[in-house]
């Protein structure tokens, strides 16, 4: 009916990203995710050749094969100049944006994990502060964080959630300007402005989940800490990671070393 058509007609490229994305985190096979992107493609391909949208939207999508690909990541030097941008304003937005991103990339939690926090998830007053999450399968996780995040996260609670405050029942942790629970997409829309500014290039959640695991593994945490922190049901799944740094290091080599190539 009109209704449901006025709902996936109004899915943009950016949703399409965002849901990619998101397949990306899971452990679905390869195949899975390919039949699934596969199936969306048909869709908005049919519903713009039936006149029901001017564009398609899934166009430029394409199918990878059956082997996932290695997971996208910012460099700790773009990542600082990604968590810096929120700073450069005053406002209660954005020392709310400042919490969650610092708090991303400290603790590589999934965003729909980000969003469902809620007050009594943190605890930034004592001498180790952590957050617990609740992860895939309600499985719970208690993850340290450093004092920076701590110390942003107090900085949000203090002097900007109240600001945000509509509801005095409302227990989620992140608002948004109306004072609801932030959304996956309220946060990712955040996250692209603030990397445009700081000229990172593309940036999605996930592309934060995976710097901050690559990052601690180059630090020296071992793959069960990363697992255990991300919240990943097996090994295998951490795993790529470990792909992901050999490859970047082959790559910088071959850039660097004076005697490749000749």
């Amino acid at each position: 009916d009109q209704r449901k058509r006025a709902s996936w007609s109004e899915v943009t490229k950016e949703d399409i990203e965002l849901f990619v994305s998101d397949l990306e985190e899971r452990t679905y096979s390869g195949a899975t995710i390919s039949r699934c992107l596969a199936a969306v493609r048909s869709f908005f391909k049919f519903a713009h050749s039936e006149g029901f949208l001017k564009g398609n939207p899934s166009e430029s999508l394409t199918i990878p094969g059956f082997s996932k690909p290695l997971p996208k990541t910012l460099s700790k030097e773009n990542v600082v100049l990604l968590l810096e941008q929120p700073a450069k304003q005053s406002t209660p937005a954005a020392l709310r944006d400042a919490a969650m991103m610092e708090l991303a990339y400290a603790t590589g939690v999934r965003v729909t994990e980000l969003v469902s926090l809620n007050l009594d998830s943190v605890s930034v007053v004592s001498g180790n502060p952590s957050v617990t999450i609740v992860g895939k399968g309600k499985r719970r996780r208690t993850v340290p964080i450093h004092q920076r995040s701590a110390s942003t996260i107090d900085t949000y609670l203090l002097d900007s959630r109240p600001n945000l405050l509509k509801n005095k029942k409302e227990r989620a942790l992140f608002l948004n300007n109306h004072g609801n629970r932030m959304t996956r997409q309220n946060f990712w829309e955040h996250l692209k402005q603030y990397a445009k500014d700081a000229k990172v290039g593309w940036i999605s959640p996930s592309i934060l989940r995976h710097s901050c695991a690559v990052h601690m593994l180059k630090g020296g945490a071992t793959l069960e800490e990363v697992q255990q922190m991300l919240g990943h049901a097996r090994i295998s799944t951490t795993q790529k990671y470990e792909h992901l740094i050999t490859e970047q290091t082959q790559d910088s080599y071959e850039k660097a070393h004076p005697r490749v190539g000749l």
